[in-house]
């Protein structure tokens, strides 16, 4: 089954990203495509595991960012990405939200874009997290990010 790995060339340490939240263990689904940001600082990888974080009982597609800095990884945060059904397909996408801040989702159709495009629609809170529908759906292959301010 794939899986991430992080390998650190400076002291040579290997380290299993896409763990089971419940220790070292590989997690119970592949884990795929694995990107860093421009400045090195977050790792974004795609997975069907629902052991990487806890809540996550969509058995779907999920996209994970985890933040990498001074030798020490934050926990993931998870966006999932969830296709709807009926006459116009579309996907639902879903974050865990920070009280008080204020949510936009751009995209790229490629990551080589040079620019991201702000999705249109209303972002909407509903307890610890926010929800937009991009009409696009299956149609488009779409690269997401959260902006939070």
């Amino acid at each position: 089954m794939p899986n991430i790995f992080l390998y650190d060339q400076s002291s040579g340490a290997t380290t299993l990203v896409s763990a089971s939240r419940w220790g070292e263990f590989i997690a119970d689904n592949r884990s795929l495509a694995p990107v860093f940001s421009g400045d090195g600082r977050t790792l974004v990888f795609e997975s069907w595991a629902g052991d990487l974080i806890p809540d996550d009982y969509n058995r779907d597609l999920d996209v994970f960012a985890l933040g990498l800095y001074s030798g020490t990884m934050v926990p993931p945060f998870a966006v999932s990405v969830s296709p709807s059904s009926g006459s116009s397909p579309s996907n639902w996408l879903s974050w865990p939200v920070v009280p008080g801040k204020t949510y936009r989702v751009q995209f790229k159709q490629k990551l080589d874009d040079a620019t991201w495009q702000d999705l249109g629609g209303q972002v909407s809170i509903v307890g610890d997290r926010g929800y937009l529908q991009d009409e696009a759906g299956a149609a488009a292959q779409r690269f997401y990010r959260i902006v939070a301010y």
